[in-house]
């Protein structure tokens, strides 16, 4: 079998194919374009979450515009009414799964009629794609494509995938480089990592997705997996702050995004001051399971305490009087991880923010009920009042209710929750803005005090 010279360029650079984009300057106005996956929040999310804790004078503005059913074509067709007036300095684009049309894979003995069809969907995923690419680009908007994330076509469950599309989203994958390099856009890759992180995990379990049941909808770890290849590609490194001291000595050995001050080192143990120029990373618990698809912590959550030559034995590490973790003196000089203790302030901080961009996330799919419904219904009618707006829905509602189906209930459940939101939808929108500026008050890292007291002799087992 030929395999494409995109999916052999990835297999040489690597799983993440780190790409060396830049990351988000201050004070960019970001917009998250893309389909259903998009929509739901999760990975740009947690892209968010990780510039405000590990950035935090890094001061951004960032939007959802994703929309369930999206493609190509129609983030195109709505770019100046849904994204132009976010006034963004960069966007982020992530189609192909509506693109490259399911519904033409269901038979697994294509006519060429069939394919041929097949082949124009990708086209036209491509197309717009170039046409998107460079209208923004035309007005100074900086253009980050994504790779679409994968349909699973290999997990062994019910019901059975429908083959081909995949290698599809490859073929859309292939055009988004060649759009990049034509319109001067970056790339991160999603499709090729996930299906290489995919793959390894059925290998121990056929049945296991990194996706949802539906074979294209990823949970919480999915979405989480999808950040940390998106913050790689940006080459963000994972040092939130690092401490190095030689009790020995009685000296600070080395220090990094931290200032340290009235540092103590005696018989009893070591303490200091201590101000860190970033939080540590508040892990979603529902995301939990992509900590063992990708080495998250290690790669991109290191908040690291160093005390080389302390007297063997057990030790207290406590923040600002109160006790974090029992150690050993042994692990001390290897450097114990932070980041990944629950209980500190910092942490406890952090959680703050996780809590505003979720809060973000709960809104964002109200506030975009408008904008899928104006897509589907009524494109080209601007300065609608909201009468008008609501007239034109009943009207496509009671057209779509007698005809069941998937997309049409979808709709219909769309028009309701519109219906119920209209009137608390301006507050809503302020919620949301307001929520970003709450987020880069609350993320401000402030001084604690870190102690190290011996509580046994002899390394702790």
């Amino acid at each position: 079998m030929k395999i494409s010279t995109y999916l052999l360029s990835l297999a040489v650079s690597g799983t993440t194919l780190a790409s060396d984009i830049a990351p988000f300057a201050a004070d960019d106005r970001v917009c998250f374009i893309g389909d259903s996956l998009t929509a739901q929040g999760g990975y740009h999310g947690a892209i968010v979450l990780f510039y405000a804790t590990r950035m935090p004078t890094r001061r951004l503005q960032a939007w959802n515009c994703g929309i369930a059913g999206d493609t190509a074509r129609g983030s195109f067709l709505r770019y100046d009414w849904d994204i132009a007036p976010h006034r963004p300095s960069v966007i982020t684009v992530m189609t192909g799964v509506n693109d490259v049309n399911r519904g033409l894979y269901t038979n697994s003995e294509p006519s060429a009629a069939n394919l041929a069809q097949r082949q124009q969907a990708i086209d036209t995923n491509t197309r717009y794609l170039n046409e998107l690419a460079a209208k923004a680009r035309q007005e100074g908007v900086r253009v980050i494509l994504i790779t679409p994330a994968i349909y699973d076509q290999t997990a062994q469950f019910d019901p059975p995938a429908q083959m081909g599309i995949n290698d599809a989203l490859v073929k859309c994958s292939e055009g988004i480089v060649a759009a990049a390099a034509t319109h001067g856009c970056d790339v991160v890759h999603f499709n090729a990592p996930m299906l290489a992180i995919n793959q390894r995990w059925q290998s121990s379990n056929p049945a296991q997705t990194i996706v949802g049941k539906d074979r294209i909808h990823p949970g919480a770890a999915g979405h989480l997996l999808m950040a940390y290849l998106f913050l790689k590609a940006q080459g963000m490194t994972p040092t939130v702050a690092r401490v190095a001291i030689d009790a020995k000595t009685r000296e600070l050995r080395d220090i990094d995004n931290c200032q340290v001050s009235d540092l103590v080192i005696d018989d009893s143990g070591v303490s200091f001051r201590y101000l860190a120029g970033a939080l540590p990373f508040p892990v979603n618990p529902a995301a939990k399971d992509a900590l063992t698809m990708v080495p998250f912590i290690a790669e991109l959550n290191q908040e690291v305490i160093t005390v080389a030559n302390l007297p063997a034995g057990s030790y207290e590490l406590a923040i600002d009087g109160q006790p974090q973790v029992v150690t050993s003196a042994a692990d001390l000089e290897a450097g114990v991880n932070l980041a990944v203790v629950e209980s500190t302030p910092q942490y406890q901080q952090a959680i703050k923010i996780r809590d505003l961009v979720a809060l973000r996330e709960r809104i964002s799919p109200i506030i975009r009920t408008y904008s899928l419904l104006k897509q589907q219904f009524f494109p080209d009618q601007n300065a609608l009042s909201q009468d008008e707006i609501l007239a034109i829905l009943q009207q496509k509602y009671d057209e779509l209710h007698p005809k069941p189906s998937i997309w049409n209930d979808y709709r219909c459940s769309v028009i309701k929750r519109y219906q119920q939101s209209a009137a608390d939808r301006p507050d809503l929108i302020k919620q949301y803005n307001e929520a970003m500026a709450q987020i880069y008050q609350l993320n401000q890292p402030v001084t604690h005090t870190i102690t190290l007291r011996r509580t046994a002799p002899g390394d702790a087992k």
